[in-house]
């Protein structure tokens, strides 16, 4: 009986532990750390079940904020130009666009996504 019990549990389990990762994840009191360390209790340290399940949520919770992240840029719309100010404005904008773009490619710095700011954000008491 204790064999089909752990069958079962560990089919629902596999269903729905990302599921539960994604959620912990977004509570500021735990993040990933939480996450990290309740799949080492279970699967053991950096086992493949470990990293495999560690690696799902992740992804899952990437392709959340991804799919959140597209929605939404994609809604802005550009102002159509109606004057000869509009064009002066367009046209510093574009300058300085170009200087940001140019400035990004010389930088070494990583550009980070609002997702993974969060993660390295310390964890709320």
């Amino acid at each position: 009986m204790a064999c089909k019990m752990y069958e079962k549990f560990g089919k629902y389990w596999s269903e729905f532990s990302t599921f539960m990762a994604v959620a912990v994840v977004l509570d500021p009191r735990y993040k990933l750390q939480c996450v990290n360390w309740g799949y080492m209790r279970i699967y053991g340290h950096h086992s493949v079940e470990y990293e495999l399940e560690f690696s799902k949520g992740k992804d899952a919770l990437r392709g959340l904020y991804e799919a959140y992240e597209s929605s939404h840029s994609s809604s802005s719309k550009a102002i159509p130009i109606t004057n000869a100010s509009d064009v002066a404005n367009e046209a510093c904008e574009d300058f300085m666009m170009d200087f940001d773009n140019v400035s990004m490619e010389q930088s070494s710095v990583e550009i980070k996504s609002e997702i993974d700011m969060y993660y390295e954000e310390t964890l709320i008491p």
